[in-house]
């Protein structure tokens, strides 16, 4: 659940692989985000699989640029 989420975050900080952040603050916004997606995408049930793969894909693709070590605020 959310603290093992929390703790595998704090592990990838740990390592340099995601920027120095507050694991608990990035775990709570990831959590929200994929929580928000799986809402929509079942409240959207007429979306074709082309529109649900891009919205996934989408949302991985901001999530990971957010936590990449090299970006800088």
């Amino acid at each position: 659940g959310f603290a093992r989420l929390t703790s595998e975050i704090e592990a990838c900080i740990d390592s340099g692989a995601f920027a120095e952040r507050d694991a608990a603050d990035v775990a709570a916004a990831l959590w929200v985000a994929i929580h928000g997606l799986t809402l929509q995408l079942i409240n959207e049930s007429e979306l074709t699989v082309e529109r649900r793969d891009l919205l996934i894909e989408t949302m991985l693709d901001l999530v990971f640029e957010g936590l990449n070590s090299s970006t800088e605020d």
